[in-house]
């Protein structure tokens, strides 16, 4: 009687730590890719609440209307190809990016940086374009490895040429 018992609290251990341990894993699971579809499993009204108190907290004007995924390729040294969350205000013209990481099918958040990685700060940062319609998100890769945000479709991401785009980087300790 008492090994049954033992057996029981074990097993129901040895699941809670399952469950656990796949939390852990997926917290930050955004979306799922099938092919080139996305799911987004992510509570996207928390995700644009959470942009608009930390970003935006006294602008009136902005909200978040939209949230996407966006595949695209890098410019400037190389082509690399990269996720990215896109939130979008239109009234306020405002497009900002937040870096996804692919494993397998799944897309996520990172919310810590990796210190040891290069890329450390793409990966944690987000990117504010605003303005007209050309003043878009945008990954670099200069210097060989390095990646940079910019909201322009030029290698050097400037975006000071265009009159209309500004560009802020931001990073959130989550």
């Amino acid at each position: 009687m008492k090994i049954e018992y033992f057996k029981l609290i074990f097993l129901i251990l040895f699941c809670f730590s399952i469950n656990s341990y796949l939390y852990a894993q997926d917290k930050n699971l955004f979306a799922t890719v099938e092919k080139d579809d996305y799911k987004i499993v992510a509570d996207t009204v928390k995700y644009k609440s959470f942009l608009k108190k930390y970003f935006y907290p006294n602008e009136e004007d902005v909200s978040f209307d939209k949230i996407s995924i966006k595949k695209q390729y890098t410019v400037g040294e190389r082509k690399e190809l990269y996720y990215f969350i896109l939130a979008e205000s239109f009234k306020s013209n405002i497009r900002l990016a937040s870096w996804l990481e692919k494993e397998d099918s799944k897309l996520y958040r990172i919310t810590e940086a990796d210190l040891n990685n290069k890329n450390a700060g793409i990966t944690v940062s987000y990117l504010a374009c605003q303005g007209q319609s050309s003043c878009t998100p945008n990954v670099s890769i200069i210097e060989g490895e390095k990646k940079y945000w910019g909201c322009s479709d030029r290698a050097d991401l400037a975006c000071g040429f265009m009159e209309d785009c500004k560009a802020s980087t931001m990073i959130i300790s989550e």
